[in-house]
């Protein structure tokens, strides 16, 4: 009995693509605040200016995007097979 070809199809490799631009972006973003914090010698965490969540825009979009691509991924894995 044979097991299943997961890493055979194109849905495997759009997924992986997905995982390592995801993880490229975000140790980007978190590189770049290390240092941006580093060379500003400030010992002090910055004031944002409101609470730590205050961007509704910026909250709606990375809790909708990774939810639609969930979504896609889902719907083209269900048309598949």
């Amino acid at each position: 009995m044979q097991g299943l070809n997961v890493t055979g199809g194109p849905l495997y490799w759009v997924a992986i693509c997905l995982a390592i631009a995801v993880f490229l972006l975000v140790e980007g973003l978190l590189i770049r605040s290390a240092w941006r914090a580093r060379v500003s010698g400030s010992r002090e965490a910055p004031d944002s200016g409101g609470s730590p969540s205050s961007s509704r825009t910026t909250e709606v979009v990375w809790t909708l995007l990774p939810a639609v691509l969930l979504a896609l991924l889902i719907a083209w894995s269900i048309r598949l097979h």
